[in-house]
C-alpha cells in the first residue's frame, strides 16, 4: 500500500495539514485543521480523485483545530480525537492568551 501525502499549511504560522492517501484505493483521511486550509484540503482530494474518510486531530493547540468543525462538515465524515481532547475541542480557548479568530466547537465522534 504505497501512501500518498499532500502537505497543505495555513493560519499565522502556516500550520500543516496533511492529507494522507492509500495509493492503490485513493482511501484518505485529513490529519490537523489549521485554519484557511479547508478549501485547499477540498481541491486537492478531489483534483487526486481521493475519498476523505476521516479527519483526525492530533492535539488542541488552535492554530492544530482552527478548521476542524468546517472540514468534519464539508467531506462529511467523522472528527477523530483523542478522548482528552474532546473539553478543549468543545471550548477551544488557549490557555494564555485569545486566538486570533474565533474557533467553532466541534465534538469528535470517535
Amino acid at each position: 500500500m504505497p501512501l500518498q501525502i499532500e502537505t497543505v499549511a495555513g493560519g499565522p504560522f502556516e500550520t500543516n495539514a496533511f492529507l494522507v492517501a492509500d495509493g492503490e484505493t485513493g482511501d484518505a483521511v485529513v490529519i490537523d485543521a489549521p485554519m484557511e486550509t479547508t478549501d485547499k484540503l477540498v481541491a486537492a482530494a478531489r483534483e487526486r480523485g481521493w475519498t476523505v474518510r476521516a479527519v483526525v486531530i492530533t492535539h488542541t493547540h488552535w492554530d492544530h483545530v482552527a478548521d476542524a468543525a468546517a472540514l468534519k462538515a464539508a467531506f462529511g465524515v467523522p472528527l477523530l480525537a483523542h478522548r482528552g481532547a474532546v473539553p478543549a475541542l468543545a471550548n477551544p480557548q488557549p490557555i494564555f492568551a485569545p486566538p486570533p479568530v474565533e474557533i467553532p466547537p466541534v465534538a469528535p465522534d470517535r
